[in-house]
């Protein structure tokens, strides 16, 4: 599955570049990570399209499906082995500790964007477009949220520091405001094996 690492490397690369997204931070990330493995991806100009477009899929979703707003965050800073430089990264053994309330409560960025993966990997096993469009879609939307940096912390809207409204202004005015210089300034490199 090369292709697919390839996917999930290129979708950090852009997501690095911008600091905050909304809906617009979303697409623009995804499109230029799908622009970058056109070649290497080999899907249809109507697929990536549509990939783009779903991809604030997931934020729509969370209207209307109570399991989802946990999905697009993780608060890392409540755990303590995070705070000593040792995170646990196996869901089960926090839940062990934790309980399962609390770790779904803190957010399941990590884990919702690994069985996305997962997923993806099916999909492109057997070769079904639609669920290559809506799982590269939610994998795209993922990644990117894990590279924002309110989506990784207690303080995600600044209101345990007297600064409410911080997240919004983050992920969707700075970006909004400055959309077509941010456009103008990517330049994504080619894909790297790893």
């Amino acid at each position: 599955m090369p292709k697919l690492r390839i996917l999930i490397l290129l979708f950090l690369l852009p997501s690095l570049i911008s600091l905050g997204w909304g809906s617009k931070g979303h697409r623009l990330i995804t499109k230029h990570a799908l622009t970058a493995l056109q070649d290497q991806m080999k899907l249809s100009e109507n697929i990536v399209e549509k990939i783009i477009h779903h991809c604030v899929d997931p934020d729509i979703r969370k209207k209307d499906d109570p399991a989802e707003p946990n999905k697009h965050f993780i608060d890392i800073d409540f755990y303590e082995e995070f705070l000593n430089g040792m995170m646990i990264t196996s869901y089960d053994s926090l839940v062990s500790i934790y309980s399962d309330s609390t770790v779904i409560e803190m957010g399941t960025l990590p884990w919702a964007t690994e069985l996305t993966y997962n997923k993806l990997i099916d999909a492109f096993k057997n070769n079904d477009k639609n669920n290559v469009i809506l799982f590269g879609s939610d994998l795209a939307h993922y990644v990117a949220d894990g590279h924002q940096p309110l989506h990784t912390t207690l303080n995600y809207n600044g209101e345990l520091t007297g600064q409410k409204g911080i997240h919004f202004r983050h992920e969707s005015d700075l970006v909004n405001s400055y959309l077509e210089e941010i456009e103008r300034k990517i330049s994504v490199s080619n894909p790297v094996h790893v």
